[in-house]
């Protein structure tokens, strides 16, 4: 499964790193220093369930680069949605789920309204995490934990 991350904060960052530790094929979106720091050092995650370190991690600045995703993750600040669904646009394939993993009532029908209810996934996060500088996520606590679905409760392979 092809899997994009837009927004490798503490959120993303964490997430996308145990996905990618599962043997997972990830692409992180990120900017500025922290995408620096990740493509010349890679990604570390301190966690008390378990400490990592990335060497060779596919992040880019640019989706165009990437090609289409089997799943999208966006997590992003809220405020960051409609910026976000803007940069994903390029990764959506005739299957492609995007789910938004942010605090907040309106991402799914942002995700909706810009990608369609073919795509869109509803999705929640359950995490305290933080970029602890570029690089480097910090994991607190025990909690962290994915739920994700369709969003008219069905089944589907892509949720699988």
């Amino acid at each position: 499964m092809r899997i994009v991350v837009i927004g490798t904060g503490g959120v993303g960052g964490y997430f996308g790193a145990r996905l990618t530790e599962a043997g997972e094929n990830v692409t992180f979106v990120a900017r500025g220093a922290h995408l620096e720091a990740i493509k010349s050092r890679g990604l570390t995650v301190y966690s008390a369930l378990g400490d990592m370190h990335l060497r060779d991690v596919q992040c880019t600045e640019n989706t165009r680069d990437i090609g289409h995703a089997d799943i999208v993750m966006i997590a992003v600040k809220l405020w960051a949605t409609d910026e976000a669904i803007q940069t994903a646009k390029p990764l959506l394939g005739k299957n492609t789920g995007i789910i938004s993993f942010q605090n907040g009532i309106l991402a799914e029908e942002s995700l909706i309204a810009a990608c369609s209810s073919q795509h869109a996934m509803g999705g929640v996060a359950n995490i305290a995490a933080l970029i602890e500088e570029p690089g480097v996520i910090r994991h607190n606590g025990n909690m962290a934990s994915l739920a994700f679905g369709e969003l008219n409760n069905t089944q589907s392979e892509r949720a699988q």
